[in-house]
C-alpha cells in the first residue's frame, strides 16, 4: 500500500476525530448564531415592510426573501453539524471553566485576541476619525508589533510605506473613495 492510499488517509484522520469534532462544534456554533441573526433580520425585511405599488403578497418581492431562505437553510445545516459534533465528539473536560480559562490564557490565544481587538479598533474607531492612510499605518504598526514581525524601525517603515502606497494607488490613481 502506498502512502497516498485512501485507507491510510482515513486512518490518519480517524486518530484525531475528537479534536475535529470539537473544532466543528465551536465553528458551527458561531456560524449558527450569525445565521440566526441574519434570519431574524431577513424576517424583519420580509414581513415588516411596506413596498410602494405592491398591495398583495409583499413578502414575495421583499428584499429579505432570499436571505431568509438561505439563512434558514444555514441554521438547519449548522444545527445538524452541532448535533453530530456533540454526538460523535469527545467533549468531556474541554468546556469546563478551567479548560476555557487555560485556552484563553494561552499565549497564542492572547495574541489572536489582541489582533482581533486591534482590527475592531481600526474598523470601528480609527477609520471614522482619522485619514485612511494614518489609520492604516497605525493599525499595521500595532498589529506587526504584537506579532513581533520585525525590528521596530522596519515595522515603522513597512507600515508607513504600505499604507501610503495603498492610499495613493486606490485613492489617487484609481479614484476609489477611501473611508
Amino acid at each position: 500500500m502506498t502512502s497516498d492510499s485512501p485507507d491510510i488517509l482515513v486512518e490518519d484522520a480517524g486518530e484525531d476525530m475528537g479534536t475535529l469534532r470539537r473544532h466543528d462544534l465551536i465553528v458551527s456554533s458561531i456560524l449558527w448564531v450569525v445565521s440566526v441573526l441574519v434570519l431574524l433580520d431577513s424576517l424583519r425585511m420580509t414581513f415588516g415592510i411596506t413596498l410602494p405599488g405592491v398591495e398583495e403578497n409583499v413578502w414575495l418581492v421583499a428584499p429579505g426573501f432570499l436571505p431568509m431562505i438561505l439563512s434558514g437553510g444555514l441554521v438547519l445545516m449548522f444545527s445538524g453539524l452541532i448535533w453530530l459534533s456533540v454526538r460523535q465528539g469527545e467533549l468531556k473536560g474541554h468546556f469546563s471553566s478551567s479548560a476555557i480559562l487555560r485556552a484563553i490564557t494561552d499565549r497564542e490565544m492572547v495574541i489572536k485576541l489582541i489582533q482581533m481587538s486591534l482590527l475592531c479598533l481600526f474598523v470601528f474607531v480609527l477609520l471614522g476619525r482619522l485619514h485612511f492612510g494614518l489609520a492604516a499605518a497605525l493599525y499595521l504598526f500595532a498589529a506587526m508589533m504584537v506579532a513581533r514581525a520585525a525590528k521596530l524601525w522596519q515595522i515603522a517603515l513597512i507600515s508607513v510605506m504600505f499604507s501610503g502606497a495603498i492610499t495613493y494607488v486606490f485613492g489617487s490613481l484609481m479614484k476609489i473613495p477611501l473611508p
